[in-house]
Protein backbone atom coordinates (compact mmCIF):
# COMPACT_ATOMS: atom_id res chain seq x y z
CA UNK A 1 0.00 0.00 0.00
CA UNK A 2 1.22 3.30 -1.02
CA UNK A 3 0.43 6.57 1.63
CA UNK A 4 1.29 10.14 -0.26
CA UNK A 5 1.06 13.30 0.96
CA UNK A 6 0.43 16.52 -0.28
CA UNK A 7 -1.70 19.60 -0.14
CA UNK A 8 -4.40 21.23 -2.33
CA UNK A 9 -5.55 24.36 -1.51
CA UNK A 10 -6.76 28.05 -3.52
CA UNK A 11 -3.40 29.08 -2.42
CA UNK A 12 -1.18 26.29 -3.46
CA UNK A 13 -3.05 25.19 -6.34
CA UNK A 14 -3.66 21.30 -7.68
CA UNK A 15 -0.66 20.86 -9.22
CA UNK A 16 0.96 18.70 -6.65
CA UNK A 17 -2.29 16.32 -6.33
CA UNK A 18 -2.19 16.16 -9.92
CA UNK A 19 1.37 15.01 -10.57
CA UNK A 20 1.37 12.79 -8.22
CA UNK A 21 -1.85 11.36 -10.36
CA UNK A 22 0.05 11.37 -13.09
CA UNK A 23 3.08 9.81 -11.39
CA UNK A 24 1.15 7.03 -10.15
CA UNK A 25 -1.52 6.05 -13.30
CA UNK A 26 0.16 2.91 -13.31
CA UNK A 27 -0.77 1.62 -10.19
CA UNK A 28 -3.51 -0.09 -8.77
CA UNK A 29 -5.62 2.93 -7.45
CA UNK A 30 -6.77 0.02 -4.69
CA UNK A 31 -3.16 0.09 -3.20
CA UNK A 32 -2.99 3.92 -3.29
CA UNK A 33 -4.26 6.66 -0.07
CA UNK A 34 -4.28 10.02 0.05
CA UNK A 35 -3.83 12.25 3.38
CA UNK A 36 -4.24 15.69 2.16
CA UNK A 37 -4.96 19.19 4.02
CA UNK A 38 -6.81 21.15 1.76
CA UNK A 39 -9.70 24.25 2.57
CA UNK A 40 -12.50 22.35 0.17
CA UNK A 41 -12.55 19.19 1.03
CA UNK A 42 -16.01 18.39 -1.23
CA UNK A 43 -14.25 19.37 -4.20
CA UNK A 44 -14.58 16.53 -6.77
CA UNK A 45 -11.03 16.21 -7.93
CA UNK A 46 -10.78 13.88 -4.78
CA UNK A 47 -14.11 11.64 -6.04
CA UNK A 48 -11.98 9.13 -7.51
CA UNK A 49 -9.30 8.23 -4.72
CA UNK A 50 -9.34 7.16 -1.07
CA UNK A 51 -8.81 10.42 0.34
CA UNK A 52 -7.98 11.03 3.94
CA UNK A 53 -8.24 14.69 5.01
CA UNK A 54 -5.35 16.17 7.49
CA UNK A 55 -6.61 18.38 10.47
CA UNK A 56 -3.99 21.07 12.12
CA UNK A 57 -1.63 19.46 14.83
CA UNK A 58 -2.45 15.78 13.97
CA UNK A 59 -0.36 14.45 11.39
CA UNK A 60 2.11 12.23 12.65
CA UNK A 61 -0.71 10.72 14.69
CA UNK A 62 -2.38 10.33 11.09
CA UNK A 63 0.54 8.71 9.99
CA UNK A 64 0.73 6.14 12.76
CA UNK A 65 -3.31 5.38 12.11
CA UNK A 66 -2.76 4.77 8.38
CA UNK A 67 0.13 2.74 8.51
CA UNK A 68 -1.79 0.78 11.33
CA UNK A 69 -4.88 0.54 9.17
CA UNK A 70 -2.92 -0.45 6.14
CA UNK A 71 0.23 -2.06 6.75
CA UNK A 72 2.26 1.05 4.37
CA UNK A 73 4.73 0.24 2.05
CA UNK A 74 5.94 3.34 0.88
CA UNK A 75 5.50 7.01 1.74
CA UNK A 76 5.33 9.32 -1.14
CA UNK A 77 5.11 13.20 -0.01
CA UNK A 78 4.50 16.34 -1.73
CA UNK A 79 4.55 19.61 -0.49
CA UNK A 80 5.71 23.00 -1.73
CA UNK A 81 8.06 23.25 1.67
CA UNK A 82 9.58 20.85 3.78
CA UNK A 83 9.69 22.18 7.38
CA UNK A 84 12.90 21.38 9.01
CA UNK A 85 12.62 17.71 10.56
CA UNK A 86 9.53 17.07 8.83
CA UNK A 87 11.34 14.16 6.90
CA UNK A 88 13.40 12.74 9.42
CA UNK A 89 10.29 12.35 11.69
CA UNK A 90 8.26 10.43 9.38
CA UNK A 91 11.52 8.28 8.48
CA UNK A 92 11.59 7.93 12.52
CA UNK A 93 8.10 7.26 13.20
CA UNK A 94 7.21 4.58 10.61
CA UNK A 95 10.72 3.44 9.05
CA UNK A 96 9.19 3.21 5.75
CA UNK A 97 11.04 4.03 2.99
CA UNK A 98 9.97 7.66 1.59
CA UNK A 99 9.81 9.09 -1.67
CA UNK A 100 9.79 13.24 -1.42
CA UNK A 101 9.08 15.59 -4.50
CA UNK A 102 10.71 19.10 -4.38
CA UNK A 103 10.07 22.32 -6.01
CA UNK A 104 12.92 24.02 -4.26
CA UNK A 105 16.52 22.13 -3.01
CA UNK A 106 15.62 21.17 0.86
CA UNK A 107 16.49 17.53 0.16
CA UNK A 108 16.82 15.66 3.23
CA UNK A 109 19.36 12.40 3.99
CA UNK A 110 15.75 10.45 5.45
CA UNK A 111 14.43 10.40 1.58
CA UNK A 112 15.38 7.06 -0.11
CA UNK A 113 14.49 8.98 -3.06
CA UNK A 114 14.41 12.89 -4.55
CA UNK A 115 12.30 14.40 -7.19
CA UNK A 116 13.03 17.83 -8.28
CA UNK A 117 12.33 18.56 -12.16
CA UNK A 118 12.14 22.31 -12.04
CA UNK A 119 14.34 24.24 -14.55
CA UNK A 120 17.62 25.26 -12.76
CA UNK A 121 20.63 27.66 -13.31
CA UNK A 122 22.72 25.77 -11.17
CA UNK A 123 24.18 22.20 -11.72
CA UNK A 124 23.76 19.37 -8.71
CA UNK A 125 24.85 16.10 -9.40
CA UNK A 126 22.39 13.73 -9.72
CA UNK A 127 22.73 10.43 -8.25
CA UNK A 128 20.79 7.01 -6.99
CA UNK A 129 18.96 9.09 -4.38
CA UNK A 130 18.58 12.06 -5.95
CA UNK A 131 16.66 12.70 -9.91
CA UNK A 132 17.03 16.18 -11.02
CA UNK A 133 16.15 18.08 -14.00
CA UNK A 134 13.46 18.18 -17.12
CA UNK A 135 14.00 14.72 -18.36
CA UNK A 136 12.33 13.82 -15.19
CA UNK A 137 8.82 15.84 -15.42
CA UNK A 138 5.74 14.04 -14.67
CA UNK A 139 3.42 14.36 -17.57
CA UNK A 140 0.02 12.49 -17.95
CA UNK A 141 0.48 8.94 -20.18
CA UNK A 142 -1.69 10.47 -23.15
CA UNK A 143 0.46 13.73 -23.76
CA UNK A 144 2.28 11.90 -26.67
CA UNK A 145 -1.08 11.18 -28.53
CA UNK A 146 -1.17 14.67 -29.34
CA UNK A 147 0.56 16.65 -32.18
CA UNK A 148 1.96 19.93 -32.00
CA UNK A 149 1.91 21.44 -35.75
CA UNK A 150 -1.84 22.58 -35.55
CA UNK A 151 -2.10 26.18 -35.37
CA UNK A 152 -5.56 27.28 -34.72
CA UNK A 153 -7.05 30.88 -34.70
CA UNK A 154 -7.35 31.02 -31.13
CA UNK A 155 -5.25 31.74 -28.38
CA UNK A 156 -5.26 29.03 -24.45
CA UNK A 157 -5.24 30.86 -21.60
CA UNK A 158 -5.07 29.06 -18.64
CA UNK A 159 -3.78 30.14 -14.70
CA UNK A 160 -3.19 26.72 -12.83
CA UNK A 161 -5.85 24.54 -10.75
CA UNK A 162 -6.16 27.59 -8.13
CA UNK A 163 -5.21 30.40 -9.91
CA UNK A 164 -4.73 32.26 -6.23
CA UNK A 165 -3.65 35.91 -7.91
CA UNK A 166 -7.15 35.87 -10.09
CA UNK A 167 -4.72 36.20 -12.96
CA UNK A 168 -7.77 34.85 -15.02
CA UNK A 169 -9.63 38.19 -14.47
CA UNK A 170 -6.71 40.74 -14.92
CA UNK A 171 -5.76 39.02 -17.98
CA UNK A 172 -9.13 39.40 -19.34
CA UNK A 173 -9.40 43.28 -17.75
CA UNK A 174 -5.69 44.34 -19.59
CA UNK A 175 -5.86 41.71 -22.46
CA UNK A 176 -8.90 40.28 -23.60
CA UNK A 177 -11.24 43.71 -23.66
CA UNK A 178 -8.36 46.10 -25.85
CA UNK A 179 -8.29 43.01 -28.44
CA UNK A 180 -11.72 42.09 -29.66
CA UNK A 181 -10.28 40.47 -32.60
CA UNK A 182 -8.47 37.92 -30.73
CA UNK A 183 -10.19 34.75 -30.42
CA UNK A 184 -9.16 33.50 -26.03
CA UNK A 185 -9.96 30.39 -25.26
CA UNK A 186 -9.86 30.14 -21.97
CA UNK A 187 -10.29 27.26 -19.12
CA UNK A 188 -10.88 27.69 -15.28
CA UNK A 189 -9.47 25.41 -12.78
CA UNK A 190 -11.71 23.75 -10.04
CA UNK A 191 -10.23 25.79 -6.88
CA UNK A 192 -10.27 29.10 -8.81
CA UNK A 193 -12.68 31.64 -7.19
CA UNK A 194 -13.41 33.18 -10.50
CA UNK A 195 -16.30 33.24 -12.09
CA UNK A 196 -17.13 33.84 -15.79
CA UNK A 197 -20.84 35.22 -15.55
CA UNK A 198 -19.67 38.81 -15.36
CA UNK A 199 -18.15 38.28 -18.84
CA UNK A 200 -20.06 38.11 -21.77
CA UNK A 201 -17.19 38.86 -24.73
CA UNK A 202 -17.68 37.68 -28.21
CA UNK A 203 -14.34 36.80 -28.20
CA UNK A 204 -14.24 34.62 -25.23
CA UNK A 205 -14.90 30.97 -25.17
CA UNK A 206 -14.99 29.20 -21.89
CA UNK A 207 -14.02 25.79 -21.74
CA UNK A 208 -16.22 23.04 -20.51
CA UNK A 209 -14.87 20.76 -17.53
CA UNK A 210 -14.30 17.53 -19.70
CA UNK A 211 -12.44 19.05 -22.83
CA UNK A 212 -9.22 17.42 -23.22
CA UNK A 213 -5.91 20.06 -21.83
CA UNK A 214 -3.60 18.76 -24.17
CA UNK A 215 -6.00 18.88 -27.08
CA UNK A 216 -6.67 22.55 -26.54
CA UNK A 217 -2.91 23.25 -26.21
CA UNK A 218 -1.73 21.16 -29.20
CA UNK A 219 -4.00 23.40 -31.46
CA UNK A 220 -3.54 26.53 -30.07
CA UNK A 221 -1.88 29.41 -31.88
CA UNK A 222 -0.28 30.68 -28.48
CA UNK A 223 -0.59 29.91 -24.64
CA UNK A 224 -0.59 31.70 -22.37
CA UNK A 225 0.06 30.07 -18.60
CA UNK A 226 1.25 30.59 -15.09
CA UNK A 227 4.70 28.89 -13.63
CA UNK A 228 3.72 25.63 -13.04
CA UNK A 229 3.02 22.17 -14.67
CA UNK A 230 1.23 23.38 -17.43
CA UNK A 231 3.88 25.36 -18.50
CA UNK A 232 6.07 22.75 -19.11
CA UNK A 233 3.10 21.27 -21.07
CA UNK A 234 2.91 24.36 -23.52
CA UNK A 235 6.73 23.97 -23.80
CA UNK A 236 6.24 19.99 -24.87
CA UNK A 237 4.25 20.95 -27.55
CA UNK A 238 6.54 23.44 -28.79
CA UNK A 239 3.99 26.42 -28.61
CA UNK A 240 4.68 30.19 -27.93
CA UNK A 241 4.16 29.84 -24.03
CA UNK A 242 3.67 33.44 -22.88
CA UNK A 243 3.93 33.35 -18.85
CA UNK A 244 2.33 34.92 -15.93
CA UNK A 245 3.52 33.94 -12.82
CA UNK A 246 0.94 33.25 -9.45
CA UNK A 247 4.52 34.20 -7.32
CA UNK A 248 8.10 33.93 -6.82
CA UNK A 249 9.17 30.67 -7.41
CA UNK A 250 7.23 30.25 -10.55
CA UNK A 251 9.19 33.09 -11.78
CA UNK A 252 11.83 31.43 -10.91
CA UNK A 253 11.45 28.59 -13.21
CA UNK A 254 9.44 30.80 -16.02
CA UNK A 255 12.83 32.96 -15.86
CA UNK A 256 14.98 30.30 -16.41
CA UNK A 257 13.07 28.55 -19.33
CA UNK A 258 12.89 32.14 -20.65
CA UNK A 259 17.10 32.07 -20.47
CA UNK A 260 17.04 28.89 -22.49
CA UNK A 261 14.85 30.28 -25.16
CA UNK A 262 11.37 27.99 -24.06
CA UNK A 263 9.05 30.61 -23.21
CA UNK A 264 9.05 34.49 -22.53
CA UNK A 265 8.05 35.64 -18.94
CA UNK A 266 6.07 38.72 -18.36
CA UNK A 267 6.45 39.23 -14.70
CA UNK A 268 5.04 37.92 -11.38
CA UNK A 269 1.87 39.60 -9.94
CA UNK A 270 1.09 42.20 -9.51
CA UNK A 271 4.37 43.78 -11.42
CA UNK A 272 3.11 41.89 -14.74
CA UNK A 273 4.53 43.73 -18.18
CA UNK A 274 1.49 44.38 -19.47
CA UNK A 275 2.20 46.74 -22.56
CA UNK A 276 5.03 43.84 -23.43
CA UNK A 277 2.19 40.92 -22.98
CA UNK A 278 -0.13 43.04 -25.26
CA UNK A 279 2.42 43.75 -27.80
CA UNK A 280 3.22 39.59 -27.92
CA UNK A 281 -0.53 38.95 -27.86
CA UNK A 282 -1.00 41.21 -31.49
CA UNK A 283 3.05 40.44 -32.40
CA UNK A 284 4.55 37.39 -31.32
CA UNK A 285 8.16 36.71 -31.31
CA UNK A 286 9.24 34.38 -33.55
CA UNK A 287 11.70 32.30 -31.62
CA UNK A 288 12.88 28.40 -32.18
CA UNK A 289 11.43 26.22 -28.84
CA UNK A 290 14.58 23.54 -29.04
CA UNK A 291 13.09 22.24 -25.79
CA UNK A 292 14.54 18.44 -25.42
CA UNK A 293 11.85 17.21 -23.40
CA UNK A 294 10.27 14.44 -23.69
CA UNK A 295 6.61 12.48 -22.42
CA UNK A 296 9.19 9.39 -20.85
CA UNK A 297 9.89 11.28 -17.23
CA UNK A 298 7.45 9.41 -15.46
CA UNK A 299 8.75 6.09 -17.02
CA UNK A 300 11.95 6.90 -15.58
CA UNK A 301 10.71 7.93 -11.98
CA UNK A 302 8.81 4.45 -12.49
CA UNK A 303 11.82 2.13 -13.01
CA UNK A 304 13.91 3.59 -10.12
CA UNK A 305 10.88 3.53 -8.08
CA UNK A 306 9.93 -0.29 -8.57
CA UNK A 307 13.93 -0.88 -7.97
CA UNK A 308 13.84 0.84 -4.50
CA UNK A 309 10.69 -1.27 -3.88
CA UNK A 310 12.41 -4.42 -4.59
CA UNK A 311 15.48 -3.15 -2.34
Amino acid sequence: MILIRCDISNKIGTGHFRRIENLLDYVDAKKLIFLVKTDNKKNLIFKKHLVYFLEENNEIDKFIALNNKYNIDLVILDLLKYKRGYIENIKKTLNKKIISLHEFDNYSIYSDLSINYNFRKRFINESNKRLLGSKYIIFRKNIENYGNNSNENYIFVFFGGSDPKNLTKFFIDNIVKINPMKKFLIKVGSFSKFTNKNYNLKNIVFCKEEDEIFDLISRSKCVVVSGGNVMYESIFFKKKTLVLAQNKHQAKFAKIGEDLGYNEFFGCMPNVNIELLNERINNPKIYKNETKIDHKGKLRIKNKIEKLILQ
